[in-house]
């Protein structure tokens, strides 16, 4: 976490994480915590059995503020891409497609293989103290995929 500036009480926070799918994979939880084990699988709407490793707590109120996507295998035409940021409110274990936070981002056109997408959510407002994970939705299994995320924080 780093401070934007000296006077400053928003902080932001950047997440590198990386998985593999399986060659038929195309909904996957990221991982956020140590590892290349996603959950998900194919119609995925909550990270089952997974929730350790997709989940991060917010420990103040913020936003993500970017979001950048990169596979090694070409997404044809069509809706191809679909990001999501899901919460697991109060009294809730997992994060799911129940509680989908702001708007999901969508590409509905091809994306060539080991290319970057990147974009600024709308509305992904993280509240203290609440679960989330980011949720990906693709036409082919993306197979090695790297992704980068910045929260921003205010303390």
């Amino acid at each position: 976490m780093f401070p934007i500036s000296k006077h400053a009480k928003i902080f932001r926070v950047v997440y590198n994480v990386g998985y593999t799918s399986g060659s038929s994979a195309t909904v996957a939880f990221v991982p956020f915590n140590g590892n290349n084990e996603h959950g998900g699988g194919t119609s995925g709407t909550l990270p089952a059995g997974a929730s350790e490793r997709v989940s991060f707590i917010a420990p103040y109120a913020g936003k993500i503020i970017r979001v950048g996507w990169r596979s090694e295998i070409e997404q044809s035409a069509g809706n191809t891409l679909k990001i999501s940021l899901c919460e697991a409110p109060n009294s809730v274990e997992v994060p799911s497609t129940s509680s989908v936070i702001g708007t999901p981002y969508e590409r509905t056109y091809p994306i060539s293989e080991n290319t970057t997408v990147l974009f600024n959510p709308t509305n992904w407002v993280v509240a203290v103290g609440r679960t989330y994970a980011l949720r990906v939705q693709t036409q082919s299994a993306p197979i090695d995929t790297i992704m980068t995320v910045v929260l921003e924080y205010t303390i």
